[in-house]
C-alpha cells in the first residue's frame, strides 16, 4: 500500500505553520528546554501522511490533500475527521514508534490522534521531557488521594475532577515557591520594603600587567531611552581609585559614557579585556587562561528593582554586600542529598560543547557555573523538591503520580536554571535575563552576568512556574489523546517485536550540530538531586563522572579531531546505519519510515543518503520545508530540511 506521504505532503502549510503560532511548538517548549526544537506542524502533518494511504482514485487523493490541509489550519483542525479516517484503514488500531524523540512532538502529535505511541530517546533528559509533555497530560489523573498539605483544597472534586493535574500541579509549584522564598529570604534582603528583581555581577582578573583587579563586562547600558515616556535610560561605568587599587561603580541616566573593558579590537581574535587600572589589553588567550588558572573572583555591581515605570537600576547597599558573604559561607554547610550526592554538584565537567572546552571558562565541576548565592538556592529548590517527593510517597501517594509531580516542578527548575548561571546576561532591549541556550548549545559563561531574585520578575521561580501552568493548561485543553509511552533507551535496539509497527517517524540528530548529551549535562546534575526521591532511576549512570551516558550517542563531536572524542564521523553514521536497519526490521511491509534531516554541507547528506541505502531502504519521497528560520545550529546553518520518505529495499 503506497502511503500518502510518498505521493504528496503539504509542504507551503508546514512551512507557513512553522514560523509562528501554534505549529511552531514556541508553546510547547516552554515546558522543558531542550536543543532541538522540531516544530509541531512538521511532525503533524509527517505523522498523519505517513499513515493515510495514497488511492487510485483521483477524487480520493485530492479529497484527502484537503482533510490534511485542514489539519493544517489548528492544533486539532478537524481532529474528529482525521481519526476517523485513520480508524477506516486501521480498524485494529495504530502503531508508531519515534526512535530519536527528544523532547516528544512527534509522539505527542500521534498521541493526539489516539495512536499508540513509543518515543525513544538515549538521554535520560530528554525522556523526562517528552514525558512531561506526551505522556502525562493525557492520563487520567482525577482518583489519587488528595495531597498531604493543610491547606490542600484537594477534597473538591467537582472542582478539579477535568483538571486534577493542573490543580496539583499549580499547588505544588506555589508551595516550592513560597517555601524557597522563605529560605532565601536572608539571602536576597528587601530595601526599603521590597525585594529586588535582579543583581547585575562581572567577572574580575588580575591584571598580568600590574597586578590589580579589574572587572570584565562587555556593555555599560542598562536601559535604553524612551522619548515617549520621557525616560533618559540608565547606564553604568566603573571608575578606577589608582592609589587604592580598588574600584567603584557609578550609575547615571541616559546611555553610556565609556567603553566597557571586554571589546572588539581590528585583527584580535575574539574580544580582549583591558585593564580599567593601567589599559593593559589582555588578549583572548590571556584572560580565557586566567579563567582557566581559577583566577576568576565574582563583584556584584548594580542592583534591579521593579517600579511602577519598570526597571530601575541602583548601587548596592550594604546589607545586600552581606547577604551574599552568609550565602556563601551557608553553602559549606550544606549537607549531602545522599550518600555519594553532595550539596554542590562535585561531577566533573571534562568536556566541552562545541569548540568551548568547560575549563577554559573556569568550569571544572557543573557546581562551578554559578556564584554562591545562585548555587545556595539551586541546592534549596532541589532540596524542597525532593523532600516534597519523600513526603508524599511516606503519605501514601502513588509513587507514579509523585514522579508526576515532582517531574513538573524539577522542570521550573531547569527552566529556571537556564537563567541562573554566568552565561544569563542583561537583555536591555526587553529588560530580562537572556537564556543561556537561547542560540544554541555553547558554553553557558559570560563575564558579567544577571542574577534573579528569589521574588517575582522573569527568570525568577515565580515567573516561569506560571509560564509552566499555562502550558500545561494549554495541553490539557486540547483534544484526549492515547498517552505515549516514552522511555530511555537506543535507537539501534528497539524493544518491539519485529513487522510490529505501521510506521516510524523520527528526527535523528543532525551530525555535528548538537551534542545533547553534553549540552544537557548541566541540567542532568541537578535533576539528579531533585528527582532522588521520586525517581531514583534517574541518577543512575556509567559514567565514571557522574554525568549521562554518551557511549552510544549518535552525535558527531564537533572538535573530534583535536579531543580524540570517540563520537567521530564513522562512529555517528555506523549508530545511524543500525538505528535505520532497526526501524526497517520493526516496521510491517505496507509501513513506511519517514526522517526528518537538515544540513549545509552536501558531504553530510551524500553520507546519510548512503546510510539509508547501507541500512536496507530505499528512498520513496523527499519533501522539503522551511522550519529552522536560518539559525546557527553547530557548525551548520540552516532554513530548509527535508521530510525523507523510505520503504524495506527487501
Amino acid at each position: 500500500m503506497t502511503r500518502l506521504i510518498e505521493r504528496w505532503f503539504p509542504c507551503q502549510e508546514v512551512s507557513e505553520n512553522s514560523r509562528s503560532g501554534w505549529g511552531s511548538g514556541n508553546a510547547e517548549k516552554e515546558l522543558f528546554p531542550w536543543f532541538a526544537a522540531r516544530p509541531l506542524a512538521q511532525a503533524k502533518a509527517t505523522v498523519i501522511c505517513s499513515l493515510l494511504p495514497w488511492p487510485d482514485d483521483p477524487f480520493e487523493q485530492r479529497r484527502l490533500q484537503d482533510l490534511v490541509r485542514s489539519a493544517m489550519e489548528g492544533y486539532d483542525a478537524n481532529h474528529s475527521e482525521i481519526v476517523t479516517e485513520l480508524n477506516k484503514h486501521y480498524p485494529d488500531g495504530i502503531s508508531l514508534v519515534d526512535s530519536f524523540s527528544g523532547r516528544g512532538m512527534i509522539p505527542l502529535e500521534a498521541a493526539r490522534l489516539g495512536v499508540k505511541t513509543w518515543g525513544i530517546d538515549y538521554s535520560p533528559v530528554a525522556t523526562l521531557a517528552g514525558t512531561l509533555l506526551a505522556d502525562y497530560p493525557m492520563r487520567d489523573w482525577s482518583q489519587e488521594i488528595s495531597l498531604p498539605f493543610d491547606d490542600y483544597e484537594g477534597g473538591s472534586i467537582d472542582r478539579i475532577a477535568s483538571s486534577r493535574l493542573l490543580y496539583d500541579v499549580e499547588y505544588i509549584l506555589h508551595f516550592i515557591g513560597k517555601q524557597y522564598e522563605s529560605e532565601m529570604d536572608a539571602f536576597y534582603p528587601k530595601v526599603n520594603g521590597k525585594r529586588p528583581w535582579g543583581y547585575l555581577w562581572a567577572i574580575t582578573l588580575p591584571c598580568v600587567n600590574c597586578g590589580r583587579r579589574f572587572p570584565v563586562t562587555g556593555s555599560y547600558e542598562l536601559r535604553k531611552p524612551n522619548r515617549k515616556k520621557g525616560d533618559p535610560g540608565q547606564s553604568y561605568y566603573i571608575e578606577p581609585d589608582h592609589l587604592s587599587g580598588r574600584f567603584q561603580t557609578v550609575v547615571h541616566n541616559g546611555s553610556p559614557r565609556y567603553k566597557p573593558t571586554l571589546i572588539e579590537k581590528a585583527k584580535a581574535k575574539g574580544r580582549v579585556a583591558v585593564c580599567l587600572f593601567c589599559e593593559h589589553v589582555h588578549d583572548h588567550k590571556v584572560h580565557t587562561r586566567l579563567m582557566s588558572d581559577r583566577e576568576a573572583e565574582d563583584t556584584l555591581l548594580i542592583v534591579a528593582d521593579i517600579t511602577k515605570s519598570g526597571k530601575h537600576y541602583r548601587l548596592p547597599v550594604r546589607i545586600e554586600y552581606d547577604s551574599i558573604l552568609d550565602a556563601t559561607g551557608m553553602l559549606e554547610l550544606e549537607g549531602p542529598f545522599q550518600t555519594g550526592l553532595p550539596a554542590v554538584p562535585n561531577e566533573k565537567a571534562l568536556g566541552s560543547t562545541g569548540p568551548r572546552y568547560y575549563a577554559r571558562y573556569g568550569y571544572h565541576t557543573y557546581g562551578d557555573f554559578c556564584n554562591t548565592r545562585q548555587t545556595l538556592g539551586l541546592i534549596r529548590l532541589s532540596r524542597i523538591i525532593n523532600n516534597l517527593g519523600s513526603k508524599m510517597i511516606d503519605y501514601g501517594i502513588n509513587t507514579r503520580y509523585v514522579a508526576v509531580l515532582s517531574g513538573y516542578a524539577a522542570s521550573v527548575l531547569v527552566r529556571m536554571l537556564c537563567r541562573s548561571t554566568r552565561g544569563a546576561t542583561l537583555k536591555v532591549t526587553r529588560q530580562h535575563g537572556s537564556h543561556i541556550f537561547s542560540s544554541g548549545p555553547p558554553v553557558p559563561f559570560g563575564y558579567d552576568y544577571l542574577e534573579t531574585g528569589c521574588g517575582d520578575g522573569p527568570g525568577t521561580w515565580v515567573s516561569v512556574a506560571r509560564s509552566t501552568i499555562r502550558t500545561l493548561r494549554k495541553q490539557l485543553d486540547r483534544v484526549p489523546g492515547y498517552p505515549a509511552h516514552i522511555q530511555q533507551g537506543t535507537a539501534v535496539n528497539i524493544p518491539m517485536p519485529n513487522v510490529c509497527l505501521d510506521a516510524v517517524v523520527t528526527d535523528p540528530p543532525y551530525a555535528e550540530m548538537v551534542e545533547y548529551s553534553d549540552a544537557s549535562d548541566l541540567f542532568y546534575v541537578w535533576l539528579k538531586r531533585a528527582l532522588a526521591v521520586s525517581n531514583p532511576e534517574f541518577g543512575m549512570t556509567s559514567n565514571v563522572a557522574g554525568v549521562q551516558d554518551k557511549t552510544g550517542e549518535a552525535v558527531v563531536k564537533m572538535n573530534w579531531k583535536k579531543s580524540g572524542d570517540y563520537r567521530t564521523p564513522e562512529h555517528y553514521y555506523c549508530l545511524m546505519t543500525k538505528a535505520l536497519a532497526e526501524a526497517k526490521r520493526v516496521i510491517r511491509p505496507e509501513g513506511v519510515v519517514s526522517i526528518m534531516f537538515g544540513h549545509d554541507d552536501p558531504d553530510v547528506w551524500k553520507r546519510f543518503l548512503a546510510t539509508i541505502d547501507d541500512a536496507g531502504l530505499i528512498l520513496t519521497g523527499s519533501w522539503p520545508a522551511r522550519t529552522e528560520k536560518g539559525q546557527q545550529l553547530g557548525k551548520a546553518n540552516i532554513e530548509t530540511t527535508l521530510t525523507l520518505v523510505c520503504r524495506a529495499s527487501a
